[in-house]
């Protein structure tokens, strides 16, 4: 299995006007303490690679298992999605 995030394929909703510098300004000390927040509660700190589930499954007890694809769900006002990921 393979997870290449640098190629994954990045769509842009046309419906959704690019954020400005005004809005990145304004959002900037909201982002910085939320994510102050989800280190403090551990939020992220146990994700897996997608590559790593196979390995798991194993370990407790499956076998043989096959995984042509995993769904992964993106939230665009999920708090592990930074303005970096967006802007690329």
């Amino acid at each position: 299995m393979s997870a290449r995030p640098d190629k994954m394929i990045k769509s842009e909703p046309s419906s959704i006007p690019p954020i400005s510098e005004r809005e990145k300004e304004l959002w900037e000390p909201i982002n910085q303490t939320w994510l102050k927040k989800d280190q403090e509660r551990g939020i992220g700190s146990y994700a897996m690679e997608p590559s790593q589930f196979p390995y798991l499954f194993e370990q407790l007890g499956f076998i043989d298992i096959e995984i042509d694809s995993i769904s992964l769900p993106v939230v665009i006002d999920n708090s592990s999605i930074t303005l970096d990921i967006l802007e690329n």
